[in-house]
């Protein structure tokens, strides 16, 4: 594998994500970015007043006039640690396992209607 240039761009039409590794005086070092093109944050009016996106937002000190590029920021933030979270996973491999032990098809999941254990794994 080049580690002095190893890309991997993801886009998806609300996000690009890129992480790239390349040496830097024999070492590597990991570029990682996130763009959220297609964001549209509020913190005045409509649903801000509602009771959990006010909380929310008065949590984050970002309720007012002028505050929802900083929640932007944010957004972009969690993006970020997301994506670098599952790259680490996947590196580790730990994806695939914790998928496997925590699947679907091994739980109860009231939301998709299945309220059956389909396995004997304990819950």
């Amino acid at each position: 594998m080049n580690w002095e240039r190893l890309a991997r761009a993801n886009t998806h039409p609300l996000r690009i994500s890129i992480l790239e590794v390349f040496g830097i005086d024999g070492g590597r070092t990991l570029y990682a970015a996130v763009t959220l093109p297609n964001l549209i944050v509020g913190t005045v009016g409509g649903g801000t007043s509602l009771p959990s996106q006010r909380a929310c937002l008065q949590i984050l000190k970002l309720q007012g006039n002028g505050t929802a590029p900083a929640l932007a920021e944010v957004c972009a933030a969690l993006m970020l640690a997301g994506e670098l979270s599952i790259v680490g996973s996947l590196c580790a491999g730990d994806f695939a396992k914790a998928h496997h032990r925590l699947s679907r098809s091994t739980r109860a999941n009231p939301c998709m209607g299945d309220h059956h254990v389909s396995s004997s794994q304990p819950d």
